[in-house]
Parts: C-alpha cells; sequence; structure tokens
C-alpha cells in the first residue's frame, strides 16, 4: 500500500506517520519482557492500550499516542478529512513540538 502512495505525501503527514512508528517501536522494546501476552504488533490501539493497562503506562502518554495514532492512520489513508477533524497539525513545527515532548515522555518510560 505504501508503495502505491503518491510521490507528493505532505511532509507532515510522512513526519507524523514515521515518528508514530518509530516510538511504537521504542514502546515495544521497553515492553518486550511482556509482548508474548501482548496483541498482534499491527494492532496498535490494542498494544497501546495493553502497554496502559497492565504494563503502568501513564494516561497521559496513553492519551497522546492514541492520538498519534489517529494522526497516522489518517495520514496513511490519505484522507484530508479525516486528518482535519482529528486535528492533525497543519505544519512541521506544530507536529514536532507534540513529537518531541511525546518522545521525550517515552524515553522517560525506559
Amino acid at each position: 500500500v505504501r508503495a502505491m502512495r503518491p510521490a507528493t505525501v505532505d511532509p507532515v503527514k510522512k513526519h507524523v506517520i514515521d515518528a508514530f512508528h518509530s516510538l511504537m517501536d521504542r514502546l515495544g522494546q521497553q515492553h518486550i519482557a511482556r509482548d508474548a501476552e501482548a496483541p498482534p504488533r499491527g494492532e496498535f490501539k490494542l498494544r497501546l492500550h495493553f502497554w496502559h493497562e497492565a504494563c503502568g503506562m501513564p494516561s497521559d502518554v496513553h492519551s497522546r499516542m492514541q492520538t498519534l495514532r489517529k494522526w497516522r492512520n489518517a495520514a496513511d489513508k490519505l484522507d484530508d478529512a479525516r486528518w482535519a477533524s482529528e486535528g492533525g497539525p497543519s505544519s512541521r513545527d506544530a507536529a514536532e513540538q507534540f513529537l518531541v515532548q511525546l518522545s521525550a515522555d517515552v524515553d522517560r518510560l525506559a
């Protein structure tokens, strides 16, 4: 599917997609000891919920990761209306500010 994505994907949306997958990988590594119990890797919403409920991911990090998951879904589907309705950032600076803080918070969980 990604190979079919047009070459002119909005750079903000691409950044959100890449950051989401990077953060999910980092969280997966942090919770590697519980991986056998966790939902499958592609089940992002369920994995985030598991890490929150079973592994103690703080509510604020869980909430912001769920927001990022929604943005990622809208960006990946190339759905501008959904991107706007989900509150996706309108500029790279806005996205970067959100992502830098979230990344730092994820790192503190390790």
